[in-house]
């Protein structure tokens, strides 16, 4: 399983890990967020411009999001991140593992 991280963001509606970097069939986001943030974790398979999505509701720990429920069918994935909160959402960073 490769792993890719990403650095601190802040962002009020949404942003795309990896500036719409493609991930083949990933597992798991794992989010350390900076303060308590709310998301939905949007799984895009490639050439669409949206996909199904899990909530995260609030929290304000790291946590590791499942997703392979959503990329069972394999192939290549986008993930954005929507912020379901009012405000920024602020992160310290994160990791995709696929």
């Amino acid at each position: 399983m490769a792993v890719y991280h990403f650095g601190r963001t802040t962002f009020a509606n949404n942003i795309s890990i990896g500036q719409n970097r493609r991930f083949t069939t990933p597992q798991s986001v794992l989010i350390s967020p900076d303060g308590t943030v709310n998301l939905r974790i949007e799984v895009i398979p490639a050439g669409a411009t949206s996909g199904e999505s899990v909530a995260t509701g609030r929290f304000s720990s790291d946590v590791n999001f499942p997703i392979n429920h959503l990329t069972s069918s394999g192939g290549q994935y986008t993930i954005r991140l929507n912020n379901a909160g009012f405000g920024t959402a602020e992160l310290n960073g994160g990791s995709v593992y696929y």
